[in-house]
Parts: structure tokens; sequence; C-alpha cells
């Protein structure tokens, strides 16, 4: 019998076939554990492939970067032909008197005559002890009737250093501690829902008045299509100003603002100049407005109103403006992508927040005597660079740059930023100013009405605007007292370490005090245009224009300087 070898499958195999069957399987076994299959090869190839596209995406990119950060971001600007009229009706609401629906508030000499005795047997009835009595009693009285109507009263605490103390003293004071009454001052608020800061607002505009007098001081408002309580607050400040005997007026007006087809600068202008209407009123009250300082929704301290009022007559300047501040965002929630508690949250929470970035917000407005934006236009990084160090940082001469970071007043075109002080004069002429919307059939720029303002004034012949560094208001309260500002405003009124013991004023790198004459004019200013679609174009379209507005270049500006006829103003 031949032997036989047995399979799995019950079939029989001849030993020589099953040994050529054995010899096949172990050749082919050795191929496949020796020659690489091609999805080996592919797994093999890929993060090699990976790593070459990743690097060649990181040099471009890094490259792109390099570009925009050095050129790209300065060139960027914006056509403005881009962006037709909109001849939409602007419906303007002049409001009514709030204050017929609040309890009146009394305050009556026997109650302070009676309380101030109790403070000084010496001097029952002194007028700066009762003017500051009334002032602590009138804001108390209000936080409580803040509260009534749901607005939390501010929890700012506008602390003073001793040096801050010691200049509003010198500066506003007499040696009794009487105000010196050397200012009339109008000042204007544009609010709409502004709840949330409205009792820093007021709180600051009555301390301020322990300063300037109560009898001083008018109080002009304008609100509008609030959702929230803001026209109720005002309801209730009316008659907390009608007690102390502060002159105002103030209107608020129920219907919502109608921007559908409207051209939203002719309609601000409007909001604004219900604000300004009561000038004439002001002037009778006061016997005559030498300034006219008007404040956005910001939250601020007495201390900013008196130091843009006090700088605007030292420089002798005609407009002095502060500088306002908002929180930078993360890279993450830039883009919107990591959740950030509102500012409503963040305010009641917290008063400080040192550790917070900041970026200067109204460079809509801002130019340089360049005629340049305070910092570069389109910067998709501006949230995260220096706060400081990117102000002025596009000029040729380090001149300015150096005297805002030494938080010096510098001379500019244009600005606004959050609070300004304004000559009154061009307000007053025959056919004041007013502010306005661009003339687009003469090709102006449709820019905003507060550059338009800065405009006219300089074609006017009132051309001395200056930003004062060391006024730093806020969109949000808790940053208000981040260590960037405070650092960099110095608005506590430290001495420079490094300040030069025999700074003159000719040296314009440490000089309090402007020169004017070192200064020039600009020859074009750049067009920042309200936009409402996205365009972009380069710097060589449309965009510089003439400071000046040739309609009123023809005004005599002698009755402008009638005021002030030994200044040296630039030359239009």
């Amino acid at each position: 019998m031949t032997p036989t070898s047995h399979t799995g499958n019950g079939k029989d195999t001849h030993p020589i076939l099953q040994h050529r069957i054995n010899l096949s399987t172990t050749h082919n076994n050795h191929n496949t554990t020796t020659a690489p299959s091609s999805s080996t090869l592919l797994k093999w190839r890929k993060p090699r492939l990976t790593r070459l596209v990743a690097l060649r995406y990181l040099i471009l990119t890094g490259s792109a970067l390099f570009l925009y950060l050095r050129y790209l971001h300065r060139l960027i600007f914006i056509d403005y032909s881009a962006f037709p009229a909109r001849t939409g009706r602007v419906i303007i609401h002049p409001g009514h008197n709030p204050g017929f629906s609040a309890p009146v508030y009394n305050i009556t000499d026997d109650i302070l005559r009676s309380t101030t005795t109790t403070t000084s047997s010496s001097s029952p009835h002194h007028p700066l002890r009762d003017q500051n009595l009334m002032i602590d009693r009138a804001i108390a009285e209000l936080d409580k009737r803040y509260q009534s109507v749901f607005i939390q009263p501010s929890t700012l605490s506008c602390r003073t250093s001793l040096e801050t103390q010691e200049l509003l003293r010198t500066r506003f004071l007499n040696p009794d501690g009487t105000p010196k009454r050397q200012h009339k001052v109008m000042i204007a608020l544009n609010l709409h829902a502004s709840q949330d800061v409205l009792p820093a607002i007021t709180n600051a505009i009555l301390n301020s008045m322990r300063y300037m007098g109560l009898e001083n001081v008018f109080v002009s408002i304008y609100e509008n299509g609030s959702w929230d309580h803001t026209s109720e607050g005002l309801a209730h400040l009316e008659q907390i100003l009608t007690g102390l005997g502060v002159a105002h007026h103030i209107r608020t007006a129920k219907e919502e603002t109608v921007w559908l087809g409207v051209d939203r600068i002719t309609l601000l202008a409007e909001y604004r100049n219900l604000a300004l209407s009561a000038m004439d009123q002001a002037e009778k009250r006061l016997g005559g407005v030498s300034e006219l300082v008007f404040i956005n929704d910001v939250y601020l301290c007495a201390q900013d109103i008196l130091e843009v009022i006090w700088q605007r007559h030292f420089q002798k300047a005609d407009a002095s403006c502060g500088t306002d501040w908002k929180e930078s965002e993360s890279i993450l929630g830039y883009g919107g992508w990591l959740w950030k508690p509102s500012t409503e949250t963040e305010t009641a929470s917290s008063d400080d927040a040192p550790g917070k970035s900041v970026y200067l917000y109204d460079s809509w407005v801002a130019r340089s005597l360049t005629g340049k934006t305070l910092r570069p236009r389109l910067d998709l990084l501006t949230h995260f660079r220096d706060a400081y160090g990117v102000i002025f940082n596009q000029e040729d001469s380090k001149l300015y740059q150096t005297r805002f970071q030494r938080a010096l007043p510098v001379p500019v075109y244009s600005c606004w930023n959050g609070i300004i002080a304004l000559d009154p004069t061009p307000f007053k002429y025959p056919q004041g100013l007013t502010f306005r919307a661009a003339d687009r059939t003469a090709g102006e720029c449709p820019s905003s009405e507060c550059q338009l303002l800065a405009k006219d004034f300089w074609s006017l012949g009132f051309d001395r605007w200056i930003i004062v560094p060391k006024v730093a208001v806020t969109y949000a309260q808790n940053i208000y007292y981040a260590e960037a500002l405070v650092r960099g405003s110095n608005r506590d009124h430290r001495p420079l370490s490094d300040r030069p013991q025999q700074a003159t004023d000719d040296d314009q790198n440490w000089s309090d005090k402007i020169v004017w004459s070192s200064y020039s004019k600009p020859d074009t200013v750049v067009c920042w245009p309200d936009m409402y679609k996205f365009h972009i174009d380069f710097e060589w379209n449309h965009v510089l224009e003439s400071p000046y507005n040739p309609k009123l270049l023809n005004a005599s500006s002698a009755t402008a300087r009638a005021a002030d006829p030994g200044s040296t103003h630039f030359a239009v």
C-alpha cells in the first residue's frame, strides 16, 4: 500500500506534490514579509508629505504676516465712492420733559443750616460747606431714586491721588476753598439705552460742580428710543438738578430711531444738534457760556471733566479731547470663538481689572496734524498690540508719539474720543455752526459728524485742537483702573522720573506747554467714510481730502478771534 498524507479537507495528496506546495507557501510567506505593499509605502510617505505641506504653509503665512505688519496695513484704505448717499427721510422726535413723572426734590436752607451748625459752631452757615453738602445729599438721593427704577448706583471709585487733589484745588478753588468761577460750562449729552453708565456720568457731573460752582453749570441732555430705564433715570435727575438750582434742559423721546434707508450721519448730527439746541438758553441762564463739553456714554470721573476744561484754556486751544478705551479681545474671543461675559456682568462684578489689555477706540474721528489716523486704519492685530505704543507710530516725527507716551497734551487735527471741551464761539455766530453730514454733491468725504465739526472749526480759524492723554475714559467700568491706563495716562499726575530738571517750553519733548509755532497744519486729511457694506481699496483711490470746508473759508475769522486777538493760529 502506498503511504498517504491526510489533509484537512479529507483528500489524499501525493508526497512530491505536497512538498512543492509547502515550498510555494514558504516562498510566498517570505515575499509577504520582506516586500512592503503599496499601502505600507503610502503610510510611510504621508507624514513626510504632511510635514512638507505644513512647512510651506507656515513659510507663506509668515511671509504674508510680515508684509502685512510692515507695510500692507498702512496702505489699505476705503474708497468712499463705493458708498452712494442714502436719501431716506430722517425722522426726528424732539422729545418731552421727563421731570413731570418724578417726585419733586426739595432741599431747604434750614436743613442745611442746622446740619452745618453741628459741624462747625464757629461758622454755622458757610457757602462752601453748604454747596458740598447739597451735592452730597443730591448724590445720595439720586442713588436711591435710581434703585427705585431698577438702575444700580455707580460703584466706580473715583479715587484721586494727592497730586491730583492739589492740582484741582490750585486750578479751580480760591484759598478759602470756594470755586473761582472762571468757567461758565454747558455740558451736553446724547444718550440711548444708557442705564448702566448713567450713574457714573451723573456722579462725575455733580462732583465737578464742587470746583465750578452750581450756578456756573448748565446741563443739556437728549435721549431717544431707549428700551431700558434710562428715561426714568433722567426724570429723577431732572428733579435733582432742579432742587440744586442747576440750570438744565433734558428731553427724552420714546420713539425708536428709524435707520432703514437713512443716512446715519445725518441722523446722528440731528441728535447732537438737539443736545446743542439749548445753547441760547444756557447763555441766558449762565450770563454767557465759556465752555461747551460733550460727553459720550463713558465711565469717567469729575477730574476727567475738569482736566479737559483746564487744558483747553492753559494751552489756548479751541478744542481739547480725552482718550477713550475699550478692552482688547483675546485671540479666540476676537473671532467669537471664546465665550466672554457681557459688559454688564463685568461692570457689576468688578471695579478694577488691572490685568486687562486695552486699545484706543475712537480712531474713526481722530487725525494727527499730518492728517493721518492715530493708529493704522485696517489693522487686524490692533487688539493685540501695545495700547500706547501703536498711537502716532505712523508719524515721520517722533515728537507726537513721545508727548503722548509721556502723557503730555498732543496737537492734532481732529478728535472726539468720548469727551471733548470746545470753544463755544463758533456756535454763537448769527449763523452758528451745527453738526452736519457730508456734502456729497461737492465730493466731500462722508465721515463722522464729529470730524466734520473739526473741519468746520479749522475753516473758521479755530485750528488748535489737542488730545489730553491724562483723560482716559472707558466703555466698561472694570477697565477704568486697568494698569495699562493708569500707567499710560498718568492721570494721577505722578512726576516723571526721567524728566530733565531744566526743561523749557521750547523742548516740546518734555514741556507741559504746547508751543504752537513748532507745529504745522496738514495739507491733506485721510478720509474714513461711514461704511454700510464691506469694501476696501488702496490709498490712491479717493482717500485724501482738504482739511477745510470751502464754503466756510471766506468767512471772516476776525470775529472768531476777537476773544483772543493776540493768539497766533495756523494760517489757512
